[in-house]
C-alpha cells in the first residue's frame, strides 16, 4: 500500500480516490482537465483570494531535503512530465502552486519553507519550458492539513504540493 493520498477537488467538493497523489502525468492531466466554473485570471483579485475560489486541484508528491527547498533528484522526472502537460494538453490554463507542511515547526517557519518549495517547483518547471504566465505560487505552510499531524504517516501527507487550476490565460 503506497503511504501517500490523491486530492481532487472539483468546484469545492472534495473527492478521494484510494490513498493515492498524482503520481504519473495521465492522472495530474485528467485531474485537472475538467472545465473549472472560474472567470479568466485576474490580476488584480490576488492570488490569495483565487485560491479560496479555487475550483480543481490535485496533490503531487515533491521529495526535498529536509529542511530544506532543494528538489530531491527522484522528483525530477515526474515535475519534467508535469513541465510537458503545462507546455501541451493544459497549454491554455493558469495554476496555483501551493505549498504546504507538516505541522513541525513554527507557523512562520513553515510560510516561509512553503514559499521557498513552491517557488524551487516553479522555477524547475520554468527551466524546463512551462510559460511563466500560466504560473503563480501561494505558501499556506501548516494551515491545510489533509491528514493527522500526530502521526508519521499524516505529516508526510501534509508535506506536499498542491496545483490548482483557476482560470484560462487571455
Amino acid at each position: 500500500m503506497k503511504n501517500i493520498m490523491f486530492l481532487l477537488i472539483l468546484c469545492g467538493q472534495a473527492a478521494w480516490a484510494a490513498d493515492n497523489f498524482a503520481t504519473t502525468r495521465q492522472e495530474f492531466v485528467q485531474a485537472l482537465q475538467e472545465k473549472p466554473k472560474t472567470r479568466s485570471f485576474q490580476p488584480d483579485r490576488g492570488v490569495a483570494g483565487i485560491v479560496q475560489d479555487q475550483r480543481l486541484s490535485v496533490n503531487v508528491l515533491i521529495h526535498f531535503d529536509y529542511n530544506s527547498a532543494t528538489i530531491k533528484s527522484g522528483s525530477e522526472k515526474f515535475l519534467k512530465e508535469i513541465a510537458s502537460a503545462l507546455q501541451n494538453e493544459l497549454k491554455e490554463s493558469v495554476f496555483v502552486i501551493a505549498g504546504h507542511t507538516d505541522s513541525d515547526g513554527s507557523e512562520n517557519y513553515n510560510i516561509v519553507l512553503s514559499q521557498k518549495r513552491a517557488n524551487s517547483i516553479k522555477n524547475f518547471l520554468l527551466k524546463q519550458g512551462a510559460n511563466y504566465k500560466q504560473i503563480r505560487t501561494e505558501s499556506f505552510g501548516k494551515s491545510k492539513p489533509i491528514a493527522d499531524n500526530n502521526t508519521e504517516t499524516g505529516k508526510a501527507k501534509n508535506r506536499r504540493v498542491e496545483f490548482i487550476r483557476i482560470g484560462r490565460l487571455d
